[in-house]
């Protein structure tokens, strides 16, 4: 348990073990049976540069006893375990975001604790991509999206077409058709209530997303009054943290650059 109120430094931790955790596979067990402690501090040197070391902070919770077993105490290690994966090959650690700062001409924090805030955000970034890709992995997206859409067509299509039938049925009278009558409103009133509309948990967020996100981030721990023109130096960092934070994808300076350009013309980007 914590004594005192995580402070910034701690609570940025925080989060980005818990993604990492979330995309090791938390999701599937009981929150309770991990307790996270960002007890390290980032000021007086205790704090690892490697993150996967901070993740031997996510200590496992005493179990109630009909849960207490070697299968569950394995599960939890193997989580950990593949959150530390996750973390090693996204190449955030503090040490690493401070080099892509000096590769884009970036200015240096001003102080280890908002590299370290930064660094963790930029991971959180990344770990909250992995957990949603692998929470789709199972599914087969573009066939998910045809087979939705082919749902919702097939709803409108009896909307149109039952009231018809119904009015055939009862036009004929007969107590058996009356009785086939009053089952197909009540398809009506049922497909009226359908919702056909896919999860959207189960589409990987893009990474315009994280790059908002990151954009606050940079704004709070190295330079206030950045700005997001193509060829300058936070524009630079973004994109080298976007690429390894969501791979393969497809953003670029202007594309950067104009993201930002965009939520400045609208009066409430949020």
């Amino acid at each position: 348990m914590l004594t005192r109120r995580p402070n910034p430094t701690q609570l940025s931790l925080l989060h980005a073990i818990n993604m990492a955790l979330m995309a090791g596979g938390m999701q599937a067990l009981p929150a309770y049976m991990l307790s996270v402690r960002p007890d390290l501090d980032a000021e007086d040197g205790t704090l690892p540069d490697d993150p996967r070391d901070w993740l031997d902070q996510a200590k496992i919770a005493p179990l109630p006893e009909e849960l207490d077993d070697l299968a569950v105490r394995a599960e939890v290690i193997g989580i950990i375990k593949r959150a530390g994966q996750a973390v090693a090959a996204a190449h955030l650690s503090p040490t690493d975001v401070a080099a892509l700062l000096d590769y884009a001409g970036a200015p240096s924090p001003a102080c280890r604790s908002a590299l370290v805030r930064l660094a963790a955000d930029c991971l959180r970034v990344a770990m909250d991509h992995q957990y949603e890709l692998g929470c789709a992995a199972p599914f087969d997206l573009e066939l998910r999206k045809k087979s939705w859409g082919k749902a919702r067509e097939a709803k409108s299509s009896l909307a149109q077409i039952l009231p018809g039938i119904v009015g055939e049925l009862e036009y004929f009278g007969f107590p058996d058709y009356r009785k086939r009558a009053n089952q197909v409103r009540k398809m009506i009133r049922d497909l009226a209530k359908l919702d056909l509309h896919e999860p959207s948990f189960l589409k990987p967020s893009s990474w315009r997303e994280g790059a908002v996100q990151l954009q606050k981030s940079y704004t709070e721990n190295v330079n206030a009054q950045a700005g997001w023109r193509r060829d300058g130096p936070a524009t630079g960092f973004l994109l080298a943290v976007i690429q390894r934070a969501y791979p393969g994808c497809n953003a670029t300076k202007p594309a950067i650059e104009l993201l930002f350009y965009r939520r400045r013309s609208q009066p409430n980007p949020d």
